[in-house]
């Protein structure tokens, strides 16, 4: 998903976005639905692999948020 939105988005754009964490009270709320947590610990380096630059990663007790860049004009972008 990560490398599509990179693909997507135009040199220079911002990804952004908040999630709550994994935990126990996150799952009841997802009962009978798709969860499919992040995690906020591989979640830099997934960015990076899709081609983000700026990656800012920052959680608390319950949420994790995150931006990044995509790289701009003339910069090597996976394929």
């Amino acid at each position: 998903m990560f490398a599509e939105l990179a693909r997507v988005l135009r040199p220079g754009g911002i990804p952004a976005g908040v999630d709550s964490l994994d935990g126990e009270a996150f799952r009841e709320l997802h009962l009978d639905d798709t969860c499919v947590p992040i995690e906020a610990a591989t979640l830099p380096d997934r960015l990076r692999d899709a081609g983000f630059t700026g990656v800012d990663v920052d959680t608390d007790d319950r949420r994790l948020r995150f931006s990044a860049r995509v790289a701009g004009f003339g910069a090597a972008r996976p394929g």
